[in-house]
């Protein structure tokens, strides 16, 4: 979490307006590594959302998130949530 803020601040700096936060999937190379709990991922959103607003819609953490930014229920269909990796 120590460079959450600073990753986050030149973001900022460098023109980001929004930023997604979303977490390791342990496989292939990152077999090995322990994926953040939920709690781990609202805190690193919440030390980030001081620089940046914070994408908190994805529901599984893979590129097939379904959601648009302030349009949460716009009727789009759930995407299929494996339970292990669910940090809504």
């Amino acid at each position: 979490m120590g460079q959450i803020k600073e990753i986050t601040r030149q973001t900022s700096e460098n023109g980001a307006v929004l930023m997604n936060i979303i977490p390791v999937i342990p496989l292939h190379n990152f077999k090995d590594m322990e994926p953040p709990t939920c709690d781990d991922l609202k805190e690193a959103r919440d030390l980030a959302s001081e620089y940046l607003e914070q994408f908190r819609l994805c529901r599984q953490c893979r590129a097939d998130a379904i959601g648009v930014q302030g349009h949460e229920s716009m009727g789009s269909p759930e995407p299929k949530v494996v339970p292990e990796y669910f940090h809504g």
